[in-house]
């Protein structure tokens, strides 16, 4: 039962993440859809910081 719980909470922090990822990309389609002299600039923040956005390794959660 308490397994149980855990991951209901694990799903539902996922699911808000994933939630925000979504906004993100939307919101940097967006930006980098803009012709602008810095559209170059936003691109190259965007990929580092996608790839700092993964998991922590604390996923594996055990009891």
């Amino acid at each position: 039962e308490r397994t149980k719980q855990l991951f209901t909470a694990r799903i539902q922090q996922l699911q808000s993440e994933i939630d925000l990822l979504v906004k993100e990309k939307k919101q940097q389609t967006i930006t980098n859809n803009i012709p602008t002299s810095d559209g170059e600039l936003t691109e190259t923040f965007a990929k580092p910081q996608s790839k700092s956005r993964q998991l922590p390794p604390t996923v594996t959660q055990t009891t």
